[in-house]
């Protein structure tokens, strides 16, 4: 099975531009909330610009345990940035290209960000259903 899908689950949390902390930085985070089979999701974008340090997870909040719990994580390698300036592929949902944290303007990230989100959302689907 692979992470990367462009078939996103029917309604994931949709990342904006204002959920992006880091600007032009080498790091940019961004975490989103939303319920799903019952249950609180998290979901933990950690994008660096040395690919291998990015961090693309899921996690479920355990009401028990009074936690987050790791739900699903995409390796970093599932996607890469293109060197120069960002061109449609970025947003384009059929590509593995993303924006980097260098990135002009925090829409096109979220737009190109996006298609993380719908994947961890397929995920976890799969997993909570």
């Amino acid at each position: 099975m692979t992470s990367y899908n462009p078939h996103p689950a029917d309604n994931p949390p949709t990342i904006t531009a204002a959920d992006i902390i880091g600007g032009r930085e080498q790091i940019n985070r961004a975490t989103l909330y939303a319920e799903r089979h019952g249950v609180q999701l998290r979901f933990v974008l950690y994008v660096d610009s040395y690919r291998a340090q990015s961090r693309f997870t899921v996690e479920a909040f355990s009401r028990p345990e009074l936690s987050w719990n790791l739900l699903w994580s995409i390796i970093p390698g599932t996607y890469a940035y293109q060197d120069g300036p960002d061109t449609a592929a970025v947003t384009d949902p059929a590509t593995n290209l993303i924006a980097s944290p260098y990135s002009l303007t925090a829409e096109i990230k979220a737009s190109s960000w996006q298609k993380i989100i719908n994947a961890l959302t397929t995920h976890a689907d799969r997993l909570l259903s």
